[in-house]
């Protein structure tokens, strides 16, 4: 498994914005942890349950 910084170029950022404007992008967000239950989550995913990304909430819920 890779990971790090993608190296996107300011054309493929815009190309996404497009696709991000006219709907034609959904990410699909399988479960939001707080960063409280970070360990959770990484056990979440290093288990391979996951159907989608797994998002980690750093700010208060409102």
């Amino acid at each position: 498994m890779l990971a790090g910084v993608a190296k996107e170029s300011a054309a493929e950022m815009k190309w996404m914005k497009e696709l991000i404007d006219e709907g034609k992008f959904v990410p699909v967000i399988d479960r939001v942890f707080s960063l409280e239950e970070v360990v959770e989550a990484h056990r979440y995913v290093d288990l391979g349950h996951k159907k989608g990304n797994v998002a980690v909430r750093v700010v208060p819920e409102s």
